[in-house]
């Protein structure tokens, strides 16, 4: 439930994809399309993420596993930074 509230409010690339349409003059169709497409990979990667957290957990203590999974979160986030700066 608050993940889904967190997913509505700033962030998460909304006003790059606002921008997107609006620039490419998208229809409706197009938009909603894109909505399910992003909402589906997006709740897809994170149960493969589970599931292999899942796995891991009994070879890695969740101590060592919890510094690798920040990395990896910071560096997601961060990888889309220098093309979006580019732009401008």
């Amino acid at each position: 439930m608050f993940g889904a509230g967190q997913a509505l409010t700033l962030g998460h690339g909304k006003t790059m994809i606002k921008t997107y349409l609006i620039g490419s003059q998208a229809t409706a169709k197009q938009a909603i399309l894109l909505g399910l497409v992003t909402t589906i990979t997006h709740t897809v990667s994170i149960f493969v993420l589970g599931v292999l957290v899942f796995f891991v957990s009994e070879y890695i203590v969740p101590k060592q596993l919890y510094p690798v999974l920040s990395f990896l979160a910071a560096y997601q986030s961060l990888e889309g930074f220098p093309t979006i700066m580019e732009s401008y």
